[in-house]
């Protein structure tokens, strides 16, 4: 993934995905840290497509945050946080 090939807001949903994994105490950024980030830029595209689709915003992040909490956190000073396997393989196929 050539993150220098991605949009301005996407760069910036990737960091904000970065600093919800390191606030929940996770050293790796997956998925739904991205969609909750994408979710939380009122003025992006995401949140305009799932309003359109119908989609209860509030209820899907909640639903997100739910599967947040459930992975495995790490205490103890600041950790680095890495893409997860997942979340990488999804931003390849995207970019391809």
């Amino acid at each position: 993934m050539e993150r220098d090939k991605m949009t301005r807001n996407s760069q910036q949903a990737l960091q904000q995905a970065q600093q919800l994994a390191q606030q929940q105490g996770h050293t790796e950024v997956d998925a739904e840290h991205l969609l909750i980030a994408l979710l939380e830029q009122g003025d992006g595209l995401v949140p305009r497509l799932l309003e359109k689709m119908g989609v209860a915003l509030p209820s899907l992040r909640a639903e997100l945050q739910g599967l947040i909490d459930k992975k495995a956190q790490v205490s103890g000073g600041e950790q680095k946080v890495y893409l997860s396997q997942r979340l990488d393989r999804i931003l390849t196929q995207a970019q391809r």
